[in-house]
């Protein structure tokens, strides 16, 4: 068999079978279906069940596939919720969340730590993908 042969040979070999295709596409399907069941009016919560908050770390890291997937909106208006919500001194809360009461309680760390990496990492995320017209709107807030 020459190389050529041997490289569709293998290049066949690899190719899912329709069961675990099947299998694929239902995963997909239900990682879509998580998604959007975390997808809540102005933020994504962490999870459907234990962390029912908006996180920013969770959003940043899955914040790509987001976008992917048409969440633009969603993606500005977590990162908005975030926004607003920054202390004159920089700092971003870690996880906003709201009390029995319908208190807005922000959770801070102590000192400047990752969450005011990933913020600017988020916010670079999307203009990448979305452009800049996010960030000439709020600097005229």
């Amino acid at each position: 068999m020459n190389n050529v042969e041997g490289n569709k040979t293998n290049q066949m070999s690899s190719l899912p079978d329709s069961s675990a295709e099947k299998t694929l596409l239902e995963r997909i399907g239900n990682a879509k279906k998580v998604i959007k069941d975390c997808r809540k009016e102005n933020y994504f919560y962490a999870s459907t069940q234990n962390y029912r908050e908006p996180w920013l770390r969770d959003l940043v890291y899955s914040e790509d596939l987001l976008l992917k997937l048409g969440y633009e909106k969603e993606v500005r208006n977590h990162l908005s919720e975030f926004i607003k919500l920054q202390r004159k001194n920089g700092h971003i809360p870690t996880v906003i969340s709201k009390s029995y009461s319908k208190l807005i309680k922000r959770r801070f760390q102590s000192c400047i730590s990752d969450t005011e990496i990933l913020f600017v990492t988020g916010m670079c995320k999307y203009a990448n993908f979305c452009g800049t017209e996010f960030f000439k709107k709020m600097r005229r807030l």
